[in-house]
């Protein structure tokens, strides 16, 4: 069996400044989506990028993205600016995105 994944989900800033908040728990998914969401988290790779590596000054109009990724009892933080986001977290971000927006 698979350890939960939980992944605590951030996106502030933009033209309007607005802030979305969300969380997604593995244990309240179909195992379809489950797998899904792990897939992209996979392919995302954020996993490999060190707490808040990446992050600088952000730039006017900007989205800033937090996450915070737990899978079992391994947690993980990343802070990420719009110009930050590497093409394989893409898919993942506009995923949560649209999950933000479902509630």
């Amino acid at each position: 069996m698979e350890e939960p994944l939980f992944i605590e989900f951030e996106r502030s800033g933009g033209f309007a400044g607005m802030t979305i908040h969300s969380t997604v728990d593995s244990r309240l998914l179909t195992a379809d989506e489950a797998a899904d969401l792990s897939r992209l988290l996979d392919d995302a790779r954020i996993m490999e990028y060190k707490p808040k590596s990446l992050s600088y000054a952000s730039q006017p109009d900007q989205f800033t993205y937090k996450l915070t990724i737990r899978i079992g009892q391994q947690e993980h933080f990343i802070e990420l600016t719009e110009r930050q986001i590497p093409v394989s977290a893409r898919p993942l971000l506009r995923y949560l995105t649209a999950k933000t927006r479902e509630k």
